[in-house]
C-alpha cells in the first residue's frame, strides 16, 4: 500500500472529470431535471439560496447534500442543510404586491398567538 498525504488523496476524492461517486465508490447518476450547482451559482452565489432552491424542487436533503458544494469544492454536511431547511428565514418585512407588510419568519407565528 502506498501512502498519500491529505493533499493528495483531497485532490484524487475532488476530481471533477468523470462521473460522480458515492462514498462507497458506485457511480452515482444524477436527475438532469435539478440544474446544476455550477448553474445556479451564477444566479444564486449563497449556499443556502441553492438549498432552499433545489428542496423547492423536490430534491431530498441527502440528494441536497451531495448536489451543492461550497467554495472551496466540498460537499455541505447533511445537518448543515437539515438548519438551512428548518430555521426560518431572518430578514425585514416584505412588502407583498398591494402593499401590505407581512412578517417574515417566526414574526408570523408570533402575531398569530397574541
Amino acid at each position: 500500500m502506498v501512502a498519500r498525504s491529505n493533499a493528495a488523496r483531497k485532490s484524487a476524492a475532488t476530481d471533477n472529470t468523470g462521473p460522480e461517486h458515492n462514498a462507497r465508490g458506485q457511480e452515482v447518476t444524477v436527475d438532469k431535471k435539478y440544474p446544476t450547482d455550477e448553474e445556479m451559482r451564477k444566479t444564486m452565489p449563497a449556499l443556502s439560496q441553492r438549498i432552499r432552491h433545489l428542496h423547492a424542487m423536490g430534491m431530498s436533503m441527502g440528494d441536497i447534500s451531495r448536489h451543492v458544494k461550497r467554495e472551496n469544492g466540498e460537499h455541505p454536511k447533511y445537518q448543515h442543510v437539515r438548519n438551512v431547511l428548518l430555521q426560518p428565514l431572518k430578514g425585514p418585512t416584505k412588502t407583498d404586491s398591494a402593499g401590505a407588510e407581512r412578517p417574515t419568519g417566526n414574526a408570523a407565528a408570533t402575531d398569530a398567538e397574541g
